[in-house]
C-alpha cells in the first residue's frame, strides 16, 4: 500500500503529539493518599484512591537561610503547584515553606501540603532548579 507523502507529513505530528502526552500521563508518579511523598521540579502525581493529580512547576524565589549560615530569620522557598481534579482545568497555588505564606492549597475536597523543600541553598551558589525535591502530602479536605 502506497501512502501519499503529503498525507503522511501532516498526519505525523499529531501522531508524535499524541505519544508525547501519553508518555507524560505514564510517566507520573503514583502518590499514596495521607502519606509524604516526594516530586522533583516538573514531575507530577496521581493521589491513589483519588481522581487528584498534583504536578511540581517550579520554586518561584528561595530566600531560605543558606546551609551553614546564622541568619535573622529562616527565610522563605515559594513552590508552585498545579492540582487537577478528574481531568478538569490545572488551577496552579503557590505555597511556601514559611509560616507568612500559605502551606497548603484547597481544591474541589482535596488538601495538599508542602511539608519540606530540599536542598537548602548554599553562600554564593545557585541552586540548579532540577535539584530541587519538595515534601508533599495529599489529604481529603
Amino acid at each position: 500500500m502506497l501512502v501519499n507523502p503529503t498525507y503522511l507529513r501532516s498526519f505525523l505530528p499529531c501522531l508524535v503529539f499524541t505519544a508525547a502526552c501519553a508518555a507524560s500521563s505514564d510517566s507520573a508518579l503514583r502518590a499514596p493518599l495521607d502519606t509524604d511523598f516526594q516530586l522533583g521540579v516538573g514531575q507530577a502525581a496521581f493521589v491513589a484512591e483519588t481522581d487528584l493529580r498534583l504536578g511540581f512547576a517550579a520554586v518561584t524565589s528561595d530566600s531560605r537561610c543558606p546551609k551553614g549560615e546564622a541568619c535573622f530569620s529562616a527565610g522563605d522557598g515559594v513552590v508552585r503547584i498545579w492540582m487537577q481534579v478528574n481531568g478538569g482545568e490545572q488551577v496552579e497555588h503557590d505555597l511556601h515553606t514559611a509560616r507568612q505564606g500559605p502551606k497548603f492549597a484547597d481544591q474541589a475536597g482535596y488538601r495538599v501540603h508542602l511539608l519540606a523543600l530540599e536542598p537548602l541553598p548554599v553562600s554564593g551558589i545557585e541552586t540548579a532548579a532540577e535539584s530541587y525535591v519538595a515534601t508533599f502530602r495529599a489529604t481529603r479536605k
